[in-house]
């Protein structure tokens, strides 16, 4: 892939950010400043991530030399802790999240042959950790690793963040589903309208006999097995921020700074999904390379059933989409900075 000008003269920053610059025209809580504005910080966040840089001192480094010389550690960390960021990026996530459900929904849904899943948001959630920032204060002799949950929308692979854990006094770890009822059903709706049911995909056990526990009875066991099977999408999506993104560590201590970090890795994901989709959909451009690995690993699995005297899984056959973006386009990115 080559950096492009496309046909209506938007740059390849312009389809990267557009999506952002939306959401910050639209959000309630801005405010001027002057030494660091609130579009700086979003797209300096989002530039972490895709960069990969190792510490926050690297990334300021870099980002004094391609944006704002001005820019100091000190306040891109001030801008880490500060809880009215946190809330303009907790809003221009969630609004940025919802342009990517909108543009993949209007482009294929690869439920829409299963009439039994109308009426359904599907998510597929579990739980996802950084090690200890720098900085991070010792917990019973310890600097511990800060583990955060997500979710992804298998309808259209968007990203979001449920929230960081929070170990109550006397504890090592807080419990993902003890985190899950702390922060309750209405966070794991999202905003889902009243009527639609919501299936939060969770992991409930390891080996090779699987038992699935569901309160959901009305669909299909082996549509059920299929959407479990699916929950593998979100793995995905991690190992691309960890070995890809490189966002192997926490950015600080505080759970503020924590949280922050998270949006943006979700941030970025999102961005990036629109970015491929757009480019598919208004310049014909795709990863043929992801797209011949996808081709002969069904093929192989098609090979390997046939074989076993078992007959192909057609869910499996007839879903086509890429679970993370190829470390190509992830560089491709690297103007998108400038």
């Amino acid at each position: 892939m080559k950096t492009i000008e496309t046909s209506n003269s938007k740059s390849l920053r312009n389809w990267f950010f557009s999506p952002l610059d939306l959401a910050l025209s639209r959000a309630r809580y801005t405010r001027a400043c002057a030494q660091y504005p609130d579009h700086m910080y979003l797209n300096s966040g989002v530039g972490r991530v895709i960069e990969g840089a190792k510490t926050g001192r690297d990334w300021v480094q870099l980002f004094r030399t391609l944006v704002c010389a001005a820019l100091s550690v000190a306040t891109f960390f001030a801008s880490l802790r500060s809880k009215r960021r946190l809330r303009l990026l907790e809003e221009v996530d969630q609004d940025v999240r919802q342009q990517a459900d909108q543009l993949i929904r209007e482009n294929g849904d690869p439920f829409a042959k299963h009439l039994e899943l109308q009426g359904f948001e599907i998510y597929a959630s579990d739980g996802h950790s950084h090690g200890a920032s720098a900085h991070e204060d010792k917990r019973y002799g310890k600097k511990r690793a800060v583990n955060h949950i997500f979710s992804l929308n298998l309808r259209t692979h968007s990203l979001a963040h449920l929230t960081v854990t929070q170990p109550a006094e006397g504890m090592k770890k807080e419990h993902e589903i003890k985190a899950l009822k702390r922060i309750g059903g209405r966070a794991l709706r999202f905003t889902a309208a009243q009527g639609i049911k919501v299936i939060h995909v969770y992991d409930p056990v390891t080996g090779k006999a699987y038992s699935f526990l569901t309160t959901e009875m009305t669909l299909p066991p082996g549509l059920i097995a299929f959407l479990y099977k699916l929950r593998w999408d979100v793995e995905k999506v991690f190992d691309e921020a960890k070995n890809k993104l490189e966002q192997q560590q926490a950015w600080g201590k505080s759970d503020t700074a924590k949280t922050q970090q998270a949006l943006f890795i979700a941030l970025s994901h999102n961005l990036m999904l629109m970015l491929e989709k757009k480019l598919e959909i208004e310049e014909g451009i795709v990863d043929e390379k992801v797209r011949r690995k996808q081709a002969h690993r069904l093929a192989a699995d098609s090979r390997t059933a046939r074989q076993a005297g078992r007959t192909p899984n057609s869910l499996v056959a007839n879903l086509h989409r890429a679970t993370q973006r190829s470390l190509q386009f992830i560089r491709w990115l690297g103007p998108v900075k400038k």
